[in-house]
């Protein structure tokens, strides 16, 4: 699940970035999904220290099930990449 995701939101960051600037937003939004990981890490161990392993597994399980349901329920998951164009044109 996690690969389609991270495959899918490149191929629309690709799809709507400008070409003179497609290495710079790939770097960025590879430095901010990576970024995230030690940080998400550091928070486990922090949970698993003041609690017990099963609320640390509770809290992890709630976290995929709260971001499962915030992509499901995402405008973006029924957008194409024109009315993704479309809406960043009008942004502009």
């Amino acid at each position: 699940m996690a690969t389609l995701t991270i495959i899918n939101g490149i191929a629309l960051r690709q799809q709507v970035t400008p070409d003179g600037l497609q290495s710079r937003v790939n770097a960025t939004g590879r430095m901010l999904a990576a970024g995230g990981l030690p940080l998400g890490a550091a928070l486990g161990g922090v949970v698993a220290d003041a609690a017990s392993i099963q609320a640390t597994y509770l809290t992890m399980a709630a976290g995929v099930g709260l971001s499962t349901i915030f992509g499901w329920l995402s405008p973006l998951r029924r957008a194409n990449a024109s009315t993704v164009a479309r809406l960043m044109a009008a942004a502009e």
